[in-house]
């Protein structure tokens, strides 16, 4: 996708985001789509434990009895729930990882190990499912899902006239209920989080949010509570954009060229995070007065690492040179002058 496609599409993405909704097309017929706020999300709740009582008065199995019954007939073993576990653990710190690395190399490196994790776990929770099918669990997550995703359905775009009756939500076919959860589930495309960290860091709303003074009144027009969850998500993201700009630090010209690569830098840079001594590039805490390297950094990514952290670069076998021709000779004492000038 061209970078000025992907702009139209933010765009586009962002007018439905402050409208509350999204305009689709359901058996060639136009409709609007809700998105939800926190408190409607919460009071959908109520019909996931419901559905998930109702289930267990039928006599449905738990999803941890029949885990049970598949570990006893050896279908399924502790050691694979227990990798299972492991892996989901590990994905969830190596993408927290990802945002706190500076060096492309090593990102380069994470993304790979990665990408293998999530399909050694894809793998494996495939065949997890086996004993997670015809649970309570598994009831009433689908009776959540229908109702979630046939809820927010709407004739018009003042999303006062509900596209469907109860009675009509009753008798609905499969096929019907099949074609409404995937419209719903290609919502999540439009409005993923990359799209989201996207819109917030795009000039296109970014530069009047700044004029908002972090007041969601200002932005949509109602107060926080009654926000949709895309519309909380790009205030967040935007704010914590914002603060990394006031603590004085500037993005480096090669973003300019990419709304991703300024979402990284927004990322490393307002994460307040440096890499440790040996150069691995894990994340440890900043100290506003402390000297750091990076091993096997490029002169680009030196600047834009310095940049991104509000510093400058400094070349210090070029400082000790200047030393060593106006004295003669370096201590110790004046390495450690070099460092303490450039605190």
């Amino acid at each position: 996708m061209k970078p000025n496609d992907l702009t139209r599409e933010l765009k586009l993405i962002y007018s439905h985001i402050v409208k509350g909704y999204s305009k689709r097309y359901l058996e060639n017929e136009i409709i609007y789509l809700k998105h939800y706020n926190e408190i409607e999300l919460g009071e959908l709740e109520f019909f996931y434990v419901e559905a998930y009582e109702r289930a267990s008065e039928k006599g449905l199995p738990t999803e941890e009895e029949n885990r049970k019954v598949f570990i006893d007939s050896s279908e399924w073993s502790e050691e694979e729930e227990k990798e299972h576990k492991e892996l989901n653990s590990l994905i969830n710190n190596q993408e927290r990882q990802l945002v706190q690395i500076f060096l492309e190399s090593q990102r380069s490196k994470l993304r790979s190990e990665l990408k293998l994790n999530k399909e050694k776990f894809k793998k494996l929770d495939e065949e997890r499912q086996a004993f997670s099918q015809n649970t309570c669990e598994d009831f009433a997550s689908r009776k959540y899902g229908q109702l979630l995703a046939t809820k927010c359905i709407y004739k018009d775009s003042s999303l006062k006239k509900a596209y469907y009756t109860e009675k009509e939500l009753e008798f609905l076919s499969s096929q019907e209920f099949i074609n409404i959860v995937r419209l719903f589930n290609d919502e999540f495309t439009y409005f993923s989080l990359q799209n989201i960290k996207r819109i917030a860091a795009s000039s296109f709303f970014f530069n009047s949010f700044l004029h908002c003074k972090n007041n969601p009144f200002y932005v949509f027009g109602k107060p926080a509570c009654n926000l949709t969850v895309h519309q909380l998500n790009v205030l967040t993201y935007a704010s914590g954009y914002k603060a990394t700009l006031e603590k004085g630090k500037t993005p480096p010209d090669y973003v300019e060229t990419s709304i991703d690569k300024l979402v990284d830098w927004y990322e490393v840079a307002g994460g307040g995070t440096i890499p440790d001594k040996g150069g691995t590039g894990k994340a440890s805490p900043k100290r506003e007065t402390q000297a750091s390297g990076l091993v096997g950094a490029t002169d680009e990514e030196l600047k834009d690492y310095a940049t991104a952290m509000g510093g400058q670069v400094v070349d210090l076998n070029s400082e000790l040179a200047k030393i060593k021709k106006e004295k003669g000779e370096v201590s110790t004492m004046d390495f450690k002058a070099v460092l303490d000038k450039y605190k």
